[in-house]
């Protein structure tokens, strides 16, 4: 099971790693304790970056993946997009 949880939240953990062995040491982001601490608890933080990391490719790429998607086939663009449908007014008199 760790191993598992480890390759989901992978991107995190890179992410981590990068921090601590390659820290920015000039200029007005000088704050080499920041990546220590969280190395330190990577196995809280490193879940926590993954989820950002995920949310951010979420929404930087799903416009392409459902043009993909549509293009393919896998899905209608009319049933997916319900505000696409006209609205039907009743004709009946109240």
């Amino acid at each position: 099971m760790k191993f598992i949880s480890l390759l989901i939240f992978l991107p995190g953990y890179v992410f981590l790693a990068f921090v601590y062995y390659f820290p920015t040491e000039w200029g007005k982001k000088r704050n080499v304790t920041f990546g220590a601490r969280q190395w330190r608890k990577r196995h809280v933080f490193g879940p926590f970056h993954s989820i950002w990391i995920y949310f951010l490719i979420y929404y930087v790429f799903w416009p392409d993946i459902l043009i993909f998607l549509q293009q393919e086939g896998f899905i209608n663009a009319d049933s997916y997009n319900a505000s696409a449908r006209p609205i039907e007014k009743s004709t009946q008199k109240q």
